[in-house]
């Protein structure tokens, strides 16, 4: 999946990306030793070039694709690693604390006060 996630990236803008990436996380469950067909259906329903994908996945742009990925990792120690502002979440059970810290907007219903101190 990782390769048709690096493709979707390369081909397409943010938004069909995060709905395709989505779609396929969504959906996995359901289409084990089935990949190409929950990657077809994403696909389609975020509107993403199916044959394109494919293109991409079978061939050598999926390589570069892929290399583009690894090389905008960071270093890390392990996963999950999060980032909030470039700063480590070192407790995956702090990001909604870390995430209404950072926020510099009005203050989000799902960032009640005690979070916030």
């Amino acid at each position: 999946m990782d390769r048709y996630l690096a493709c979707a990236k390369w081909l397409t803008n943010f938004k069909a990306f995060m709905a395709f990436t989505h779609c396929v996380e969504a959906g996995y469950g359901n289409y084990v030793n089935r990949s190409e067909a929950l990657v077809g259906s994403c696909a389609t329903s975020s509107q993403i070039d199916a044959k394109a994908l494919g293109q991409c996945f079978g061939g050598r742009q999926g390589d570069v694709a892929v290399k583009a990925q690894a090389m905008a990792t960071p270093d890390h120690l392990g996963v999950p690693w999060i980032l909030v502002n470039g700063k480590l979440v070192e407790e995956g059970t702090d990001l909604l604390k870390e995430v209404c810290k950072a926020y510099k907007g009005p203050t989000p219903k799902a960032c009640p006060s005690q979070l916030l101190q």
